[in-house]
């Protein structure tokens, strides 16, 4: 994984756990669920596959639409995002009339996606 794709509080996969990113440096400073703070080389880092178990993870509501594969996700009452679920690869999709989107394959993206949106971490409540 390339450091560059990384912010602080990514949610990142390593062999056989996901963590959390602390710090960003020559090595990955992570956080793991047990709150044990370990250093990792970027070469075991890996991104961590989004999947609709992750979204509902974050804390977003899921409404399928009707007739199709599509699902309009919100968060806290906001709808911030439409979904589409190809064999599990998700995209939003700008409201602004335009079919424009943005692949987003990996929940380290959705994060960085939010982030930019909202000015606010997305992490797991």
């Amino acid at each position: 994984m390339i450091d560059s794709d990384v912010r602080v509080s990514n949610i990142v996969g390593m062999p056989k756990e996901w963590a959390t990113v602390d710090q960003i440096g020559d090595e990955c400073t992570v956080l793991l669920e047990d709150g044990e703070c370990v250093f990792i080389p970027w070469t075991v880092i890996e991104p961590v596959r989004l999947t609709k178990e992750w979204i509902v993870k974050f804390g977003f509501d899921i409404e399928m639409i009707k007739g199709t594969t599509s699902c309009s996700v919100s968060l806290k009452g906001k709808e911030y995002f439409l979904f589409s679920d190809y064999g599990l690869k998700f995209y939003f999709q700008t409201y602004n009339g335009t079919s424009n989107h943005v692949d987003i394959e990996y929940v380290h993206q959705l994060q960085n996606l939010y982030h930019s949106l909202t000015g606010k971490h997305l992490s797991i409540d």
